[in-house]
Order: C-alpha cells, then structure tokens, then sequence
C-alpha cells in the first residue's frame, strides 16, 4: 500500500512537469512574440519619418499573425498585447477629416489625441462636429500632435491622421490663404507653445494664420486669477458629474457624503497655476465638495495624496473620480480608472481605505455640450478677427522693397481683400506695417497723376527717377510738376518715370490701380523700345545713399546705351558745412518765397516781425552726404534770414534733431513757428512724421508739448511744386542732355 502511494506521487509529479513543460512558451513563439514587440516599440515615437507608414503595416500585419498564445507574449519598452488587442470601441465612428479640396478657409482643430476609439470619437470627434456645423463656409480639418498616438491608431485601424506638419502641408498646398487653429489643449501649456512655434515656419507660405484660445482662456497671474471661460468649464464639468451620478445636484451629492474629484494632467510649465485657479473657481461658486488634483502632482497640492487628504479631511466618504481632460483617453482609463493597476487613483483611493464608495466616470470634456459651444465661442472669435488680420497680412506681403513675378497678383488680392471688408472690419485691420489708413486714407485723385509707363519712346529718353510718395495730390503736383517741367523744356525728348521705392509703388498700385515702373523695370522698358541715348534726372535732393545706389544700378546698362546722370536738386555736397553753391542759394531762395506766400504776407520781414520762425524739416541720412543739411543752414545764414531753422526727421545731423532745433528755436525768442518740409515731395514724412497732431512723435507734436510756442502752423507743401525749382531741374537736365549729345 506505501509502495504504491509513492508510485501514484511520482506519477502526479512526473504528470504536472510534464504540463507545465506543454505550458511553457516555446523559443519560437518568444521570438515571433519578441519580433512584434521590436515592431511596435519602432513606432512608438514622437517623430514621423518616410519608413513610418511601412513600419505601421508592418508591425500590424506581423501581430494578425501571431496565435493567442503568442500574442500574450508581446512585451517590450512600450509594447504590450494591449497595443493590438484592447477593444477601445469602432473606429470606424471616427472621421480623421484629412481630405483635400479643402478651399481657401480652413479651420484647423489641433488636439493631443487618444488611441481610445470611443474618446476620439465622442471628445474630439464632438468638438470638430459642433465646428463644422456652426462655421459652414470653412474646411474643417484635423491635426494631432502625438505622433505616438497617430502611429497607434494608424497600425491598430488602419485610420489615417496627420499631424500638425501634415496638417499644414496640405493647408499650403491646398492654397489655403486663411487658416484659423483651434487647439482643443485645455490652457496655454507647453503643447500650445509648440504648437505656435511650429505655426510660425509657416508664416508666408499661408497668408494668414490666427490662434484660437484654448478652453480655459489666458492663464492669469497667480492662483486667483479666474475668468469667463473657467467658470463655464466649471458648470458645464461639475453638471456633467451631477448627471452621470444621477443626482439632482451637486449640493445633494455633498450631502450624501460625496465629493466630486475632477483629475487633470499637470504640468511643470507655467500655466500649471490654472489648476489652482479652477480649484479657485469651484470655491468661488460655492462648489465645496469638488477637489482639483492631476496625474503629474504639478502643482504639489494636487497630487492624488494631497487631494485623498483634502477629502478625508473634509469629512467625505464617497468619492466620484472624473477626468479634467479634454479626452477621457488613456490617462482616465489607465492613471485614474484601472483598479488593477496599484498606482491609479482608483487604486490609491481604494487602497486609503478612507472612503466608502469610489465611483469612475470616464467622461471627457469633449463630450460635454457648453463646453463644444465654447470652442465654437473661442473659434469664431478667431474667424472675426482673421478676415482683417488677412488684409492685413497681404498688405504686410506688399510692403516690401523687392518686386517679385507674384507683386502683380498681390496687388490686386490685398485691394479686393480690403474691399469685401465692412467698415467695422476695415477699423481692424492692423499688422507689422499694415492699418485701416493703407487703403482708407483719403490722399487725393490719384487720376491727376500720370505714371509715363507707355512705350514707344524713341532713341531719346529722359528718365526721371524719385523715391516716390503714396500721397496722390503730393505725386501729382511736387513729381508731375517737375516731370511736366521737363516734358515742356525738352519735346524732343521722351520724358519718363521711375521709383525708387516698391513699398510705394506697391502701395499705389494696389489703392489706385495706378502702375509705376521701378527702375529695373523703366531700364528694360529703355532697352525693348530702342533707346539709344538715356538722361536720367534724379529729384533727389542731395548725393547721398539713393543717389549712389541709382548710379550703382545704372552701371549694369552702360553698355547698353549711352547714359548721362544729371545733378539731384541741391548740386554737389561740398567738403563741411561751410561750402555752399549756387544750387543751394536757388533753392533756399526759392522755399522762402513760398513760406511768404503761403503765410500770406509780404515778406520775411514780416513773420519776423511777429516773432515767427520757420523750420524746415528734411530726412536727414548717415551718408556723408548729410553735411548738406548743415550747408542749406549756412546758405540761410548767409542770406540774412536768421528766423529759419533746419532740422531733420532722422537726426543727422545730431543737431538737426527736433529736440535740439526747439531749443534753438526757443532760446532765439520766437513765440510761433512754421513747420515745412524741406522735400521734394509731400508724402509721408511732410503729413505724418512732421504734421500729424495725434502722433505724440510728431513735429508738431513735439513742438505743441515743449509749451514754449504760441502759434505752431504746419505747411504741407513739397519742392517740387515751386516753378524756381522745377528749373533747376531743367537746368540740370539741360548740362546733361548737353553732355549726352555732344
């Protein structure tokens, strides 16, 4: 009998090594098991590359492959038989909304993303639905930034979803011109710092690109700083819990004893203070049994021991645990859900032994309808504002000194933009250079002007080359009068124009329709109509920077046809501030006279008499040229008129700077002063930099402010329209034509 229960225990134990011997995985199924872990772990990754796709594929096809038994064995750095095999809900719920055809409005939504296919699905399916239904007019599309969460979706269900460079990629090259991002982040954190950084690569490959807020609006200074939106995520959050629960109130949940814990992410950036806040907020609202904690513990007060305490210590013992994210993804489902996982909230909760009852409601904030209505808020906020801020943008693309084969095209996109806006929207419009007086300032009728652009010029051409002014009746009477000056002294010659500044000619072609050529471009037109023999009159005043970059650019036509380059207005520059010419004497002479005429009186005499000073405001330059300035003061000097002052808007000179001609002009006596432009043209330095009364920078600004003058007039009138000018011109033209044709 002994002998034969020894023999039955050696039969048990041979029998149960053998099981287990059958049981064991064998090397083959480790490897094919490893070999799918190595797969997923490859695309678990933050980066998109060109194997990506492949690797997706990949990884799957070698998981369908795999027997049960096999696929228990998955296990890697990342990788689990979770990967593959966890039933997350239909993905086919889902739309990735990746199509082209996307038009010229786009509305991007740009979430983190979830793997969970019923989260994206409700949460961020919700929000984008609740877009595309209130904003009709705009493409919807979606972006993700996890890459990790993209490559998961992709492998596991084949759902195809790009991420933010995809996004904009297609944007671009769908010709998008507007793209308003609607990030569905919770605040302005890390992710939506990223997000704007990468959105600035994209600057000038889409027109126009604006920022919506986050859910939880800007995130204030400190931990009391609350605000419309966080008091509605608030509401809409805490009504959510009380309805899941199926109470008929939060003040009915405190009195069963149960506190409502609301569990966000956290983070180490600086907006982890918005967590503080919407605990603030629930306080603020008498929300008394609703406790703010995160998965990170960032801030420390809202780590999951801190808020077990908080709840213990407020005498609650149930507790309903719901996740402060715009997804219940894997962060609801894992960190605070899983009761198999020790380090859960659930778990940690449960294992406090503190609380009675411990309910998970595994609901995102997506799902939620004030909370879609406020994104829908938050969305169209950006949309009002992008339609000015693309004017602005396109103005701000023409605002440029170099012509391109796309000026032409811009142009005309940026008036027909300016002029779908209503009056409101042309109130805000505004960028780096652009506002509302680009287009809508009255300058004058720009059909008085005549841009001399034809053809069929001859072998004799007279070019007359300026900087340039966007002021209509300015261009008409200080550039046209000396072009027409010339166009009368010389018949036989063919007079035409050019600018020197493309932010100008951009300017007038886009409000007016009106095409001047730039000098490459008068230079061509030169050389297609035969010319032989070329003059070009600069209106500059003076041999300095724009003088010299003209001559420079005449240079590569040289050989071309014969060029002759006549004397700017103020002749040559003289070695100090004591040399001056004839040409300066002509001039100062000349705007003198026209301060007395304009003043309406007889003579210097008189406006001395009455204390009055006149200052002629130039540009002034860092050229060494800018002795000139000084020079035009000496010229003044020397003709007895000690009442005239000479200064310039950039202060070269240092003592042609307003501040210093004020003092001059104070402590000379004078109680009133005329302000001019000591310019051939009165454009914008002449109205704005030396007139505007509601420019605090302005002359006469700065003058009204010192205190110190009675009477400050202002005369807007350019060189180029006195006729003793406009002679000298044809004078300097005639040593030029002489030179040409000897």
């Amino acid at each position: 009998m002994k002998n034969a229960k020894i023999i039955l225990s050696v039969i048990l134990v041979l029998a149960m090594v053998l099981g287990l011997a059958a049981c064991a995985p064998s090397k083959k199924d480790k490897e094919a098991a490893d070999n799918v872990a190595k797969l997923i772990d490859a695309i678990y990754v933050q980066e998109w590359n060109e194997k990506t796709d492949e690797q997706c594929a990949a990884a799957k096809a070698a998981w369908d492959a795999l027997t049960d038994k096999q696929k228990d064995l998955v296990e890697g750095e990342e990788a689990d038989p979770d990967y593959f095999g966890r039933d997350t809900g239909d993905a086919s719920k889902d739309d990735p909304l990746n199509k082209d055809g996307i038009g010229k409005k786009e509305l991007l939504v740009v979430s983190f993303g979830t793997s969970f296919n019923d989260s994206r699905a409700t949460d961020i399916k919700g929000i984008e639905d609740a877009l595309v239904k209130a904003y009709p007019d705009w493409a919807v599309r979606r972006a993700f930034t996890a890459q990790i969460i993209i490559n998961h979706v992709q492998a596991r269900d084949s759902e195809k979803i790009d991420n933010v460079k995809q996004a904009l990629d297609r944007a671009v090259k769908n010709g998008v011109e507007i793209l308003v991002v609607q990030p569905t982040h919770l605040m302005h954190g890390a992710e939506y710092d990223e997000l704007v950084e990468e959105l600035e690569n994209y600057k000038g490959q889409i027109p126009t690109i604006v920022v919506a807020e986050p859910l939880l609006g800007e995130v204030g200074a400190d931990a009391t700083i609350i605000n419309a939106d966080k008091e509605a995520v608030a509401k809409a959050v805490v009504d959510a819990a009380v309805k899941s629960a199926g109470a008929s109130g939060l003040d009915k949940l405190a009195a069963d004893g149960t506190a409502v814990v609301l569990m966000g992410h956290g983070t180490s950036h600086t907006a982890k203070v918005t967590y503080s806040q919407m605990q603030t907020q629930m306080n603020k609202l008498g929300y008394k049994n609703v406790f703010i904690g995160t998965v990170e513990g960032e801030p420390e007060e809202t780590a999951c021991e801190e808020v077990i305490k908080k709840v213990s210590e407020a005498g609650y013992k149930n507790v309903i645990l719901r996740p402060l994210m715009v997804v219940a993804g894997d962060h609801a489902n894992n960190d605070m859900a899983d009761p198999e996982d020790a380090e859960s909230w659930f778990s940690m909760f449960k294992a406090s032994k503190k609380f009675e009852k411990i309910d998970c409601q595994i609901e995102g904030l997506g799902r939620i309808d004030a909370v879609q209505k406020l994104y829908v808020a938050h969305a169209g906020e950006a949309i009002e504002l992008s339609v000015p801020q693309h004017v602005a943008d396109l103005i701000d693309a023409i605002y440029v000194q170099e012509w391109t084969e796309q000026t032409d095209a811009q142009c005309a996109a940026a008036k027909a933009a300016w002029d779908a806006l209503t009056d409101e929207q042309k109130e805000l419009v505004e960028g780096e250079e652009a506002d509302p007086d680009y287009f809508g300032r009255d300058t004058g009728d720009a059909s008085k002007d005549d841009p001399r652009n034809a053809d069929n010029i001859g072998d004799k051409e007279l070019l007359v080359v300026s900087f340039g002014t966007s002021f209509n009746d300015s261009r008409a009477t200080d550039i046209k009068g000396i072009e027409d000056a010339l166009a009368k002294a010389y018949p036989d010659w063919a007079v035409r124009r050019a600018f020197t500044a493309q932010i100008i000619i951009n300017h007038v072609q886009a409000r007016d329709g009106e095409k001047i050529d730039n000098v490459q471009q008068a230079l061509e037109r030169a050389l297609k109509n035969g010319v032989k023999t070329l003059v070009v009159q600069p209106t500059h005043l003076m041999h300095g920077a724009e003088y010299d970059e003209l001559v420079a650019e005449l240079k590569n036509y040289e050989s071309k046809m014969k060029i002759v380059v006549a004397e700017p207005l103020l002749g040559e520059v003289g070695a100090d501030a004591t040399v001056i010419n004839a040409d300066k004497e002509l001039v100062a002479r000349a705007v003198l006279d026209a301060v007395v005429r304009s003043a309406g009186v007889r003579a210097m005499s008189d406006l001395e008499a009455k204390g009055t000073a006149i200052v002629l405001m130039g540009h002034g330059t860092s050229h060494n040229a800018k002795v000139t300035y000084s020079q035009m003061q000496t010229q003044m000097n020397k003709l007895g008129i000690k009442s005239v002052f000479v200064g310039t808007v950039e202060g070269e000179p240092e003592e042609t700077a307003c501040e210093e001609i004020i003092k001059k002009v104070s402590e000379a006596g004078y109680k009133n002063v005329i302000l001019r432009p000591l310019m051939v043209v009165a454009g914008d330095h002449a109205n704005n930099d030396m007139a505007d009364p509601e420019d605090p920078e302005s002359w006469f600004s700065m003058f009204k402010a010192s205190g110190k003058f009675n009477d400050i007039v202002c005369q807007i009138e350019g060189l180029g329209r006195i006729n003793a000018v406009e002679q000298r011109y044809v004078q300097h033209t005639a040593d030029a034509i002489k030179e040409a044709t000897k």
